[in-house]
């Protein structure tokens, strides 16, 4: 009664509220092990994942299998210099990845302070085929971008980033959504006052499920060949002009941050970084950039990763920079007298980071308070097999008068085979109920045997046979006894 009452207990709350019940059979998750460090030992990603812990109840249950791995390739196709502060920095750049290989993410800098991007999104294409030919890919792209080739069609403000760390100091960061996939939206945490790294240092992003995308079966094609669509692509040039237009158009189609679901929230952090401020005199161009960051990634209480990110290559040419006056660029001079300096092209090699990798490495986090782990493990083998059906082999081998010693031979295998199942399905204390319920058993057991020392049971007398008298021995017996005759008559 006291089970099925915790039972419906449990499951009256969420499934990420910790109650009493949810505290005493699932070990709390440990987020101060391995945070972002993916070099980290299985037992500390067990400990976050909530299979093991220090306290009670030590073990909740379950395969702690690590790690689920994955790798993330970036390519930066398109930079920008900023004359104000001689930086430079990607702000166009896309995506690929080992698992979902399919996938293809667009990353576009929405905002900036001229010295990094400070507000980005990253846009998921599912089932982009990367092995069509090269007409049919750029059909595709073209679709995806606006004329320009560095804006994503379908992505506009959804208003501004409200977690607290931004809003506790008043700092606004717009955010922005994409109307046709998933999302991620991300900003670089403001430096404190006074700081000046000339990089991002700390930075969080939000992904997003599309709903609709999910929910239904949706074409985006009824919004790319729309005729009013067409019509603005064909009749507006400036490529301006068209941006504003189009986060007008999808804006008012539909409210994307409301129709969608956050699914992750990832926090990164700047662990190593490269400055060229102590040669100006070689690199005219300032070149401060983060070259190693680390991830935490924690997806709606299903699983968590930690990611470690580097930097693989810097631009070896100036084929990404296509803002420039070609008049300009044909002189050799992209910026002239800056802070005493003259800066050209060549200036712009190896001045920023080209290509980088992250590498993945998460788990699965254990929930021992389904009731298909704690709960149905205890009904089924701590109270179906390891109570009831030993109880009833015991009532069994009673009546056939088997001994003790036999039935607690069938225990100890009971104890052995379904304690370590209960164990693994929920946890140390669906065992420990397990071997509570064992010791009632023992325990009446021992009780019934002491009762009954020195009786004896109905049906256990002994019998007492004894050998037949040989018929041979019989007749001689008699001859004896009727002819009267001596022994020595009956000797051959």
């Amino acid at each position: 009664m006291m089970l099925l009452l915790s039972i419906l207990i449990s499951t009256s709350h969420g499934s990420n509220k910790f109650n009493f019940m949810d505290k005493f059979i699932q070990c709390p998750y440990d987020e101060s092990a391995c945070v972002n460090d993916i070099n980290c030992d299985s037992s500390s990603m067990g400990r976050r994942a909530g299979y093991f812990c220090n306290k009670w109840p030590f073990y909740s249950g379950g395969f702690a299998e690590c790690c689920d791995t994955n790798e993330e390739f970036y390519t930066c196709t398109h930079a920008v210099y900023s004359y104000e502060t001689n930086n430079v920095f990607c702000d166009f750049w896309y995506i690929t990845q080992e698992v979902n290989a399919g996938d293809l993410q667009l990353c576009d800098c929405k905002t900036n302070n001229k010295e990094y991007c400070t507000s980005w999104i990253c846009t998921t294409i599912t089932d982009y085929d990367f092995n069509a030919g090269e007409e049919e890919r750029s059909a595709v792209i073209d679709k995806l971008l606006l004329p320009n080739q560095i804006e994503i069609f379908g992505v506009h403000q959804c208003g501004y980033f409200t977690d607290a760390i931004l809003t506790q100091n008043n700092e606004p960061i717009p955010q922005y959504c994409y109307k046709y996939d998933d999302f991620k939206s991300c900003y670089c945490i403001p430096e404190e006052e006074g700081e000046d790294v000339g990089y991002c240092k700390n930075s969080i992003c939000h992904k997003y499920l599309n709903n609709k995308k999910h929910d239904i079966d949706y074409d985006r094609d009824q919004d790319w060949n729309s005729t009013e669509y067409q019509n603005a692509r064909i009749n507006i040039t400036n490529a301006t002009i068209l941006e504003k237009w189009t986060a007008n158009y999808t804006s008012s189609a539909i409210n994307i941050l409301e129709s969608s679901t956050e699914i992750s929230y990832e926090e990164y952090e700047c662990v190593s970084s490269y400055s060229n401020d102590e040669y100006p005199l070689t690199d005219p161009v300032d070149k401060t950039e983060c070259t190693k960051w680390n991830g935490n990634l924690r997806f709606e209480g299903d699983k968590f990763s930690v990611m470690e990110c580097g930097v693989e290559a810097w631009n070896a040419d100036t084929s990404t920079f296509r803002d420039f006056d070609p008049n300009t660029r044909s002189q050799g001079y992209i910026s002239l007298d800056l802070n005493n300096k003259n800066v050209t092209y060549d200036d712009l090699e190896a001045s920023y980071s080209y290509k980088w990798i992250c590498k993945e490495s998460g788990m699965d986090y254990r929930n021992n308070k389904q009731f298909t782990n704690f709960y149905l493990s205890t009904l089924i083998w701590s109270i179906g097999v390891g109570f009831i059906l030993l109880f009833l082999i015991r009532c069994y081998m009673r009546y056939k008068y088997i001994t003790l010693s036999s039935f607690f031979c069938v225990q100890g295998w009971f104890f052995f085979i379904f304690g370590s199942i209960a164990a693994v399905h929920g946890g140390f204390v669906s065992f420990f109920i397990y071997f509570l319920l064992q010791f009632i058993i023992f325990g009446h057991v021992i009780c019934v045997k002491c009762k009954n020392k020195g009786k004896q049971p109905y049906g256990s007398v002994q019998r007492y046979d004894f050998d037949p008298i040989d018929e041979d021995s019989q007749l001689g017996i008699k001859r004896n006894n009727n002819n009267g005759k001596n022994d020595d008559d009956d000797k051959l």
